[in-house]
């Protein structure tokens, strides 16, 4: 397999361990952007050292919008193994949507730009030993135009970054979860006053 590199400074997105006691340990950091997306960004093959833990895969999006109409896009994980290894479907597939994501100005190959951007995270339980190798492919975006996606691969535990802005599926969980109790204590409060 041949691996195409690509420069890890062209989206320059922090990444940190959750316990700044044990740093991340970076196996690969590779960024495509422009023509490059067209194109599967490939894994560098690697095998999974002892005494590290499982490696973990982070995926980093970004993507500018034309209108404010709800984009939605996709980065296909084709992660293979030897011996054979079992990839849960959920971590087979980086769903992004832009209710979900956070904005900020940043550099793409050093041109600013005003980003939606967003970070997926998954952790494959593999045996030390295992060889890994595969790609990363984009989907096609709807209302909005991928402009990088970088693709590091640590062992460690990384710290789960929030974009300014924003807003994850238990940030959502949380308000409907207190509109409801907040319904609920209003109904009660009218019906203890009748």
């Amino acid at each position: 397999m041949t691996s195409t590199a690509f420069a890890a400074d062209s989206l320059p997105v922090p990444l940190s361990s959750k316990n700044p006691d044990q740093p991340l340990t970076i196996i690969q950091d590779h960024t495509a952007t422009g023509k490059q997306l067209n194109r599967p960004l490939y894994i560098d093959e690697f095998f999974v050292a002892a005494n590290q833990g499982a490696p973990t895969l982070i995926i980093d999006y970004a993507a500018t919008r034309a209108t404010d109409e709800r984009g939605e896009s996709s980065v296909d994980i084709n992660l293979e193994c030897s011996p054979a290894c079992k990839i849960p479907l959920n971590k087979s597939v980086m769903t992004i949507r832009t209710e979900f994501m956070g904005e900020d100005a940043l550099r793409v190959d050093g041109v600013a730009q005003h980003l939606w951007l967003t970070r997926g995270i998954y952790a494959f339980p593999l045996n030390a030993g295992t060889q890994v190798w595969g790609s990363l492919t984009t989907g096609e975006a709807t209302h909005m135009q991928t402009q990088a996606i970088r693709m590091r691969w640590v062992y460690g535990t990384p710290d789960e970054l929030r974009f300014p802005g924003q807003k994850t599926r238990s940030d959502l969980f949380l308000k409907i979860s207190g509109s409801v109790l907040f319904l609920l204590a209003l109904g009660w409060w009218l019906l203890r006053r009748n």
